[in-house]
Parts: structure tokens; sequence; C-alpha cells
């Protein structure tokens, strides 16, 4: 014995408008979370490279916090 399978009534104008706001919801979050990605990664390969060239976290002997006031200067009180 076969049955046929009944046929599904043709989605309505509202169903269509809800489920094409679904759609761009669903896309503006995927994009939203590409981004945060992306800027995670940017920020992580910023601090391994701050860490490597020793500019993170220990004042540069170069500029010092002002800019342009060197190691010297600020040991000397200058």
């Amino acid at each position: 014995m076969c049955f046929k399978q009944p046929k599904l009534p043709k989605p309505t104008a509202e169903d269509l408008a809800a489920e094409a706001e679904a759609k761009a919801m669903r896309e503006a979050a995927a994009e939203e979370a590409k981004r945060k990605v992306i800027e995670e990664k940017k920020r992580c390969v910023e601090e391994g490279v701050n860490r490597a060239t020793g500019g993170y976290g220990v004042r540069s002997l170069i500029s010092g916090r002002k800019g342009g006031e060197g190691f010297l200067r600020s040991m000397l009180g200058g």
C-alpha cells in the first residue's frame, strides 16, 4: 500500500517576510561573529609582536612613558 504524501500549503506573504527577516538576522549575526574573530586575531598578532620586540609590559628604553623622554633622562629626574 502506497500513500501519497500530502502537499504542503503554499507559504503566505507573512511567512515569506518572516523567513527573509530571519535570514537577514542570521547573516548579520554571522558577519558580526566573523568581524569579532578577525579583530581578535589582529589583537593576538599585535600582542605577540609586542612581546617579541620587548615593547609590551616593559617601558621602552628609547621613548619612555612620555614619547621622546629617554631612559636616562627619566632616571636623572629631568
